[in-house]
């Protein structure tokens, strides 16, 4: 399943879902149908039932599987914090503040 995410405010959305699998798509109760699309996946725009939360919340599982991303940077969530759960907040942040804790 791929969840495409967006800062909406002080929370995050979902813009649009992906997976192999449309009962994964078919769970949100999306707007629509649900398309096929060239990568083999099923697709959906903005669900109907998912409100904007104030945080992401992420289990690793065993397979390790699970990514932030954005257009300039890629961040695999298993290595650098193991099989866990993971909360994700938006948040404003002094870019010097970002780069620094990046260094880590």
């Amino acid at each position: 399943m791929y969840e495409d995410l967006s800062r909406v405010g002080d929370g995050i959305g979902i813009e649009r879902a992906r997976s192999s699998d449309i009962r994964s798509i078919e769970y949100f109760g999306w707007r629509g149908e649900p398309v096929r699309q060239a990568d083999g996946l099923w697709a959906e725009n903005a669900p109907a039932s998912v409100a904007v939360d104030p945080e992401l919340v992420i289990r690793i599982t065993p397979a390790g599987e699970q990514r932030l991303a954005t257009a300039r940077w890629d961040l695999v969530l298993k290595p650098r914090f193991g099989e866990t759960v993971v909360h994700v907040r938006a948040q404003d942040r002094p870019w010097l503040l970002a780069v620094l804790e990046g260094r880590r």
